[in-house]
């Protein structure tokens, strides 16, 4: 919704950019899945943590990042085949935004390891 009210798509718009939203959307999910498998992890580990664990967490970190970034990359493109540029930076700008508040978050609330 936040997206959509501030968007300001034409119906042309509408029609092609909420069907390549929804599937980067579904993409996006599998690494948030893997965010949130994570972050579990770390919760579960977190006073009992060893060093190979902690390198694996993150080399998982790096690669949802990595993850995000291709996605991301690839997307930028899709949408600029439905959006005029300008477009597409505003949406990118309101995900970053949605992204920092969620990050702030999950920052407040996920103890540092031990």
């Amino acid at each position: 919704r936040i997206i959509q009210r501030n968007l300001d798509l034409t119906e042309e718009e509408r029609l092609s950019f909420w069907p390549v939203y929804v599937e980067y959307w579904d993409e996006m999910g599998q690494v948030a899945d893997r965010s949130i498998a994570l972050i579990t992890d770390y919760i579960d580990n977190i006073v009992t943590m060893t060093d190979d664990q902690a390198e694996a967490m993150l080399a998982e970190h790096q690669a949802i990042e990595k993850e995000r970034y291709r996605l991301r990359k690839r997307y930028m493109k899709r949408f600029q085949k439905v959006l005029p540029a300008r477009k597409v930076l505003r949406y990118f700008q309101i995900e970053n935004k949605l992204d920092a508040l969620v990050t702030a978050d999950l920052a407040t609330s996920i103890p540092l390891v031990r």
